[in-house]
């Protein structure tokens, strides 16, 4: 930062306001902060910007399998909205698995994530989850866990199956016929 403060010709001060855009800087000295920046490839600190201000703008969003067309559309779908706001978005993928589900939650936290977004493995221990939510904001989405009182993004099953039943039956269909999943999962048992 010194040495983009001396080749844009200002304070220390002021490239510190132009990087974090919370004090208003003359377009002019912007500019000049930004050129100084671009030239000596300047690029912010974001791990002591995290250590200082105890935010990292990183949340960790784990889905059960990413191959799974539904849950790669989610992790877009998530990426899409955080982006634009400042947050980067990783990713671990469970496998269906309830341990590597909490490996990934574990390395998470130690990573000091500003929260997590889980899609619950359908092994998943709900006394695995029952402190998740006061060490960091957790959301659960599309499946549920018995005991969870936190915030969840769940679809409404009920109704979808009651539409989609109706439809089959107004297009002439007497038979229906379900392909469910596996029943531990509480998107199957809904």
């Amino acid at each position: 930062m010194a040495d983009v403060a001396k080749l844009a010709g200002v304070s220390l001060g002021t490239v510190s306001h132009v990087l974090s855009n919370r004090t208003p800087v003359r377009q002019e000295t912007r500019e000049r902060v930004e050129t100084a920046m671009a030239q000596l490839g300047y690029r912010p600190n974001r791990v002591a910007q995290a250590l200082r201000r105890q935010r990292t703008h990183v949340v960790g969003m784990i889905v059960p399998d990413v191959a799974n067309p539904f849950f790669s559309e989610l992790l877009l779908g998530v990426e899409s909205r955080l982006e634009p706001a400042g947050y980067a978005v990783v990713f671990g993928n469970s496998r269906e698995s309830g341990s590597t589900q909490q490996r990934y939650v574990d390395r998470f936290l130690e990573r000091q994530v500003d929260g997590l977004i889980v899609a619950m493995a359908g092994d998943t221990d709900p006394f695995d989850l029952q402190s998740l939510e006061r060490r960091t904001p957790t959301v659960l989405v599309d499946r549920t866990v018995a005991g969870w009182s936190g915030d969840q993004v769940v679809g409404d099953d009920k109704r979808g199956m009651e539409l989609a039943v109706q439809h089959l039956r107004q297009a002439g269909h007497t038979k229906v016929a379900l392909i469910n999943g596996d029943k531990v999962l509480s998107t199957a048992r809904r």
